[in-house]
């Protein structure tokens, strides 16, 4: 793990990526690791974050592939978007940054990547919006720090080919073909989860909470929060409260 220009931002070498992940709180904190969606940034967890530096967390929050500082490595590699490159991204980012089973949470492409491997990412995911496509929040994401992480030579390949992959018009990149048979059959999540249902995204519905049983075998919490799409930027402290109980949930266990 190398650091950047800028102090907070350290560049994790995997196989595939150069990874661009914003660095906060003591080596030697318990590890949260906060994933975003399309189309926003890191910048979307800043008062997430705040709440949890001072209960002792370790706070990574990468750029996922094609956003910000985070580079595809090889020049001749597909700009893959679809479901199993980012969620091999991060467990590939877990192992090579030394993260020991961080607690996991993301929204939109973020709440998309953990079904690849959930118990290679982590022991628990606490998920906003979890596995939605939809892009729109109260909060506009066309903010000028975070329309910086669009800035990159990677991005518009990246989000084309996700959404093409998505609908079936394009095939994905052959590397992630088992990855991608494995989510054909909608792997249950069986690590401690918490849902949060945003009620204020216009193009998704909150769910219930037993039909969301049928994705999360291990459903610790389920609530609707006041939000829209992007849901730390718009209900920080219901986030940053998911994540501090399942974290609790695994102290008590361990």
């Amino acid at each position: 793990m190398t650091t950047s220009g800028e102090s907070l931002i350290r560049i994790v070498e995997t196989p595939t990526l150069a990874i661009g992940a914003r660095v906060e709180g003591p080596e030697s904190g318990w590890p949260v690791l906060l994933l975003h969606g399309f189309p926003y940034d890191a910048y979307s967890y800043d008062a997430v974050t705040a709440l949890l530096l001072p209960r002792g967390a370790r706070v990574v929050t990468p750029y996922l592939r094609g956003f910000g500082p985070t580079r595809v490595r090889d020049p001749r590699a597909v700009r893959s978007g679809q479901q199993a490159a980012i969620g091999t991204d991060v467990v590939e980012l877990i192992r090579e940054s030394g993260l020991d089973a961080p607690v996991l949470a993301g929204f939109d492409w973020g709440g998309r990547a953990p079904p690849v491997s959930p118990r290679r990412c982590g022991r628990s995911w606490s998920a906003g919006s979890s596995r939605s496509g939809a892009t729109r929040s109260r909060t506009s994401p066309g903010a000028p720090r975070t329309a910086a992480a669009f800035d990159n030579p990677d991005f518009v390949d990246v989000v084309v080919h996700s959404y093409r992959h998505r609908y079936g018009l394009v095939p994905g990149d052959a590397r992630y073909d088992e990855a991608e048979r494995l989510l054909a059959d909608k792997p249950v999540i069986d690590v401690p989860t918490i849902v949060l249902d945003p009620t204020e995204d216009p193009v998704t519905v909150p769910r219930g909470t037993d039909e969301r049983r049928t994705s999360f075998s291990d459903l610790v919490g389920h609530t609707h929060v006041s939000a829209g799409h992007d849901t730390p930027r718009d209900a920080p402290e219901a986030v940053a409260a998911a994540v501090l109980d399942v974290h609790a949930r695994i102290r008590r266990t361990s």
